[in-house]
């Protein structure tokens, strides 16, 4: 299976921490952090035949966005079209990765509408964020088939050059680095195997392609949130350290609310990455175990993800007021960390809602969320 060796990961690091203030500047992965994660596979881990393992790709992800959000958040959602290829045939599969470069892969999960044709499936939609569509080989665009109810959701892989892709969001506040803009794909046709249902039996044998599609995806957004939170609170600790008031002269680290915002965070950083690390194992060795995860854990991710990113964005929150005037200026990290978690808070949003299934797994009940 691939991995990324921790020597170059490091190196990996420390070039997209170069790009950072380019990417922000020009709302698009820079040049040179582009070539530096596709150089290292980071946005072709999870892609067909041989995966990386769940934890690794975690990992990964966390270490990436402490450098570069939206490198990390490009390869998040790359992850997608490793589960559509996964669960087709072996020529179509080939005809799918045979345009595959090295990645990003673009993702956008709000729903187009498809339909059925002789042929295969008519596309029609416009998707106003579609992530790592700037530079993508491939991207993934998610379609309604009719108004069935539970849906009838395909997953619908599209060659860019096909699509209309627009310049709506490169003046958003947070996220910048990802590469995204809005696409238009009405009236595109694709072949059946173009058009998947991850709810389909995967046809490539590896336990990353039987984890449910929810808390997979999620988890790595989960991944991508607290690399950005260690940061945030890493720059903020730094800027305290050197704080003085220019009115008593006093050290702000030496101000007891400074000194409990400082070490709640810590504490919060701690706990979350535990916990979180605790659930992906929890995870990993479920679906090897029985090929499948089981709804207690399901549940258990539901009311794992909301609580880590209320508690990232709460303690770097106050962190941020703690560091006073320092972090206020745009430019400062701890700036973009608080903008880029609440960015990354709002796609947890919609999710919520399978808290309230998690709390009837808890006492026994069958979740009623089809996509539970």
């Amino acid at each position: 299976m691939p991995t990324i060796a921790d020597s170059d990961l490091d190196t990996l690091v420390k070039d997209l921490d170069c790009c950072y203030e380019e990417g922000n500047e020009i709302a698009r992965m820079a040049p040179a952090a582009l070539a530096a994660a596709r150089a290292a596979g980071v946005f072709t881990m999870t892609v067909p035949p041989d995966p990386c393992e769940l934890p690794e790709l975690m990992y990964v992800l966390r270490r990436v966005a402490w450098a570069e959000p939206g490198v990390a958040w490009s390869a998040a959602n790359s992850t997608v079209f490793g589960s559509v290829a996964a669960r087709v045939g072996d020529e179509a599969r080939a005809a799918l990765m045979a345009q595959v470069d090295s990645g990003p892969l673009a993702f956008s999960g709000v729903p187009g509408q498809v339909t059925a044709t002789d042929d295969g499936y008519l596309l029609d939609g416009s998707w106003p964020f579609v992530t790592g569509i700037d530079d993508a080989d491939l991207a993934v665009l998610v379609g309604r088939v009719g108004q069935s109810r539970p849906p009838d959701v395909r997953f619908c892989v599209v060659d860019p050059v096909h699509a209309r892709i627009g310049s709506a969001w490169n003046t958003v506040a947070g996220m910048r680095t990802t590469g995204s803009n809005s696409v238009d794909a009405s009236g595109l046709v694709l072949g059946p195997d173009r058009a998947v249902r991850l709810s389909d039996e995967p046809m490539v044998d590896d336990p990353l392609y039987r984890l449910p599609m929810f808390p997979y995806f999620l988890g790595t957004g989960v991944a991508v949130l607290l690399g950005v939170f260690r940061r945030g609170v890493e720059e903020a600790i730094e800027l305290i350290a050197g704080k003085v008031s220019s009115i008593d002269h006093k050290a702000a680290a030496e101000l007891a609310p400074t000194q409990l915002a400082m070490t709640g965070a810590d504490a919060a950083l701690r706990a979350c990455e535990d916990t979180f690390a605790a659930l992906v194992d929890r995870m990993w060795a479920e679906v090897i175990a029985d090929g499948s995860v089981s709804p207690a854990t399901r549940g258990t991710a539901y009311s794992t993800f909301p609580f880590v990113v209320d508690t990232a964005v709460g303690a770097l929150g106050r962190l941020y007021s703690a560091a006073t005037t320092q972090a206020w200026p745009a430019s400062s990290r701890v700036h973009r960390a608080l903008t880029d978690l609440h960015v990354l808070s709002i796609g947890f949003e919609r999710p919520r809602g399978l808290e309230l299934d998690a709390a009837r797994v808890l006492v026994g009940r069958d979740p009623v969320d089809p996509t539970f």
